[in-house]
């Protein structure tokens, strides 16, 4: 395999289902390698393109030369059953043992001390005074709380 060939995705809009061949035909006539292709399904669009309110979506994989990516794009965007095309570039995947490594791999221990939530919970309830229900209180013994509170 050349070095400059690069993994791409193509993800795309269209009218219709059968449509797809034509974007097939437009990577292989670019010497692009079809690596994978997505089924190719109907959805309902957010918002109307080109006055249509549902379109097929798909996607294909592929490796081609970075050179050719600029004619792909250009053939499929005057193309007048494409709505929207959008390729990009696959990252490498790493070998499996380093997958691996990077995806499940343990969280690593906090630097910093978590707040002691309990300890501040019982140190408030401590300096609160304890609640007295009004009915264990007298008339008497409330008017003279009133009195206290407001001179």
């Amino acid at each position: 395999m050349n070095e400059t060939v690069k993994k791409y995705e193509i993800g795309f809009l269209l009218k219709s289902e059968e449509d797809a061949k034509e974007i097939n035909k437009t990577l292989e006539k670019n010497k692009a390698n079809i690596l994978k292709s997505g089924e190719v399904s109907k959805i309902k669009l957010a918002y109307k393109i080109n006055k249509e309110q549902f379109a097929s979506f798909g996607y294909i994989r592929f490796e081609a030369e970075p050179s050719s990516i600029k004619k792909i794009k250009e053939e499929l965007k005057t193309a007048k059953s494409v709505l929207r095309v959008m390729i990009i570039i696959l990252p490498k995947t790493p070998p499996e043992a380093k997958r691996k490594e990077r995806f499940f791999k343990k969280p690593e221990k906090e630097k910093y001390e978590k707040p002691r939530i309990k300890e501040i919970e019982n140190e408030s309830v401590q300096s609160k005074k304890p609640f007295v229900r009004a009915s264990e209180l007298t008339n008497e013994e409330l008017e003279k709380k009133l009195e206290e509170v407001l001179k």
